[in-house]
């Protein structure tokens, strides 16, 4: 499997002149722009057309200030009446209770040759054994929004139930989180155990005939 350092890198051969629809785009908005690391914005600034969804009804007015196309909406409920060549959900199903209500409204809503892409922290990361090791509190595993957090194995799973086909599994490091001393103890570790890195990175299409 593929390690990458940038999710983007990935999802760029995707969004390209594509018509993209994605989901939960507002979290971390403040923090990633100051770092130009803003998933929704360089998806719009490589894609053909994107339309944001977020339930956070002041993030999406914040945004819409700065020019982006989102509205509030559910995902869980959302009926869009439009279907997109690409739907990107990124970091967003850890914090959903009934993930199989969340992956049939994926598929209501993307075209059937359509590609689902999907981003979420990894069970298997190096550091969360690390604060197990040594006993250390805190990390993004321990925040109470995140319900459920999957290995590679178990959402390749999950996805498959509910009718898609995987068709690119990879690994991605956020260094958003991770800078100077701890970044360069980590990339060459990364290297040999590349699914031990921070996120995984799914990329699906609907099954024929679902």
């Amino acid at each position: 499997m593929k390690l990458v350092m940038d999710r983007f890198e990935i999802i760029q051969r995707y969004v390209k002149g594509k018509e993209v629809l994605d989901i939960g785009c507002f979290g971390g908005l403040p923090k990633q722009v100051s770092k130009g690391q803003w998933l929704h914005k360089r998806i719009k600034e490589n894609s053909r057309t994107v339309l944001g969804v977020d339930i956070n009804e002041e993030g999406v007015n914040k945004a819409r200030r700065l020019g982006y196309n989102l509205i509030c909406e559910n995902v869980m409920t959302m009926k869009l009446n439009k279907r997109f060549d690409i739907i990107i959900a990124g970091e967003l199903i850890e914090h959903l209770p009934d993930q199989g209500i969340f992956l049939e409204q994926v598929k209501r809503h993307l075209r059937e040759d359509g590609y689902f892409i999907l981003t979420t922290p990894n069970a298997d990361y190096m550091a969360r054994f690390l604060r197990k090791f040594f006993r250390l509190q805190g990390g993004i595993f321990t925040a109470k929004e995140h319900i459920i957090i999957h290995h590679a194995e178990s959402l390749s799973n999950l996805l498959e139930s509910h009718g898609f086909k995987i068709e690119e599994v990879a690994y991605w490091q956020d260094f958003i989180l991770n800078t100077g001393v701890k970044r360069k103890m980590l990339i060459p570790l990364l290297k040999i155990w590349k699914d031990m890195a921070s996120n995984i990175i799914i990329v699906a299409r609907i099954k024929k005939g679902e």
